[in-house]
């Protein structure tokens, strides 16, 4: 089954969009609201995924510093991350 010209055209405009948020540029989709709607979307997910990236991060350092503290390799800074 064929794929109409202007679905792959909108597919494509979606797809360059989503492109350059993730570049850290601001794409901007003209008057499409339905492609706007879908870019607002794929940009919120990607401020999510850059926020857990983060907390994860930071969880992984605060349970490797309670690891190098109940190892006695730490032993004057007590144990990280409030645990």
């Amino acid at each position: 089954m064929a794929v109409p010209r202007e679905e792959t055209a909108r597919a494509r405009l979606l797809d360059e969009a989503i492109g350059q948020l993730l570049r850290g540029e601001e794409p901007s989709l003209g008057e499409d609201d339905e492609l706007s709607d879908l870019l607002e979307v794929a940009r919120l997910r990607y401020r999510l995924s850059r926020y857990l990236r983060h907390v994860a991060a930071a969880r992984q350092q605060a349970v490797w510093g309670q690891v190098r503290f109940r190892l006695g390799l730490d032993a004057g800074s007590g144990p990280a991350g409030g645990f």
